[in-house]
């Protein structure tokens, strides 16, 4: 079976600055010619490339409908990442311009030559944990499904709703806060809190506000603080949770 070829450092590098190849080439090209033409440039990884799922790609709310199954098909093939190869840019990329051009293209199309720069920087790219989380076209998928597998699995339709039905910030908010990382139950109350307000029924009254909700984050990072919620069981933990969330968006 044919292997995934991943980019080296430096030619990583070379791709960023567009020096290798050009911004509109790198879009629209065909990469794998780009490989075959410098085989110094890569090297041949332990992945098949018969292993990726398709990736489908909708518009308007079916986008978030589809990245769902993407993102449990993706993490079902490649569950066996290890911890150095999810945080690789050169992994990454690599996936995304040898496997998945056509969703990079499709799901964030871009005609404007000039824009396009920026376009790979954001969703191509993934130079920090916030990028990888949240921007780079197929780690977010992965990286979203392992989160969810690992601690949301009792909600888990919530969950993969709350991450891709709300605005991209949500995910990464939830994601890099080590308090909801490490005591589950706590993440559990967020998502199921979270998904009753602004996507389960009767939430039309609940509108979905970055700000607010990023203070009612940082109001249970505090509370988790003070209170010694891992030793606390579920209901206890929703309450306050609920009433941190109350306190941000009261009812109208």
């Amino acid at each position: 079976m044919p292997k995934l070829h991943a980019v080296t450092s430096k030619a990583l590098e070379k791709l960023r600055t567009a020096e290798s190849i050009s911004v509109a080439d790198l879009w629209s090209g065909d990469f794998n010619k780009f490989v075959t033409s410098n085989p110094d440039c890569f090297a041949a990884t332990r992945f098949d490339t018969l292993v990726f799922p398709v990736l489908r790609v909708g518009s308007g709310r079916e986008k978030g409908k589809f990245d769902k199954d993407n993102a449990k098909a993706l993490y079902r093939a490649l569950s066996d990442l290890t911890p150095v190869e999810s945080i690789d840019e050169r992994f990454w990329v690599s996936v995304t311009l040898q496997i998945y051009p056509d969703y990079l293209r499709n799901r964030w199309p871009c005609s404007d030559v000039l824009k396009l720069e920026n376009h790979l920087q954001n969703h191509l790219f993934a130079t920090s944990a916030r990028k990888r989380f949240r921007d780079q076209a197929v780690s977010r998928l992965w990286w979203a499904a392992r989160f969810v597998n690992r601690n949301l699995q009792d909600v888990s339709d919530h969950a993969f709703e709350v991450f891709f039905d709300l605005e991209s910030d949500v995910y990464s908010q939830l994601s890099t806060r080590p308090t909801l990382v490490s005591v589950k139950n706590l993440a559990k109350a967020v998502i199921e809190i979270t998904h009753g307000a602004f996507l389960g029924s009767g939430s039309t009254s609940k509108i979905y506000i970055r700000d607010e909700y990023r203070k009612f984050l940082s109001d249970v990072d505090l509370a988790s603080g003070r209170q010694l919620l891992p030793h606390q069981d579920y209901e206890e933990i929703y309450d306050l949770v609920k009433k941190l969330f109350d306190e941000r968006f009261p009812a109208t």
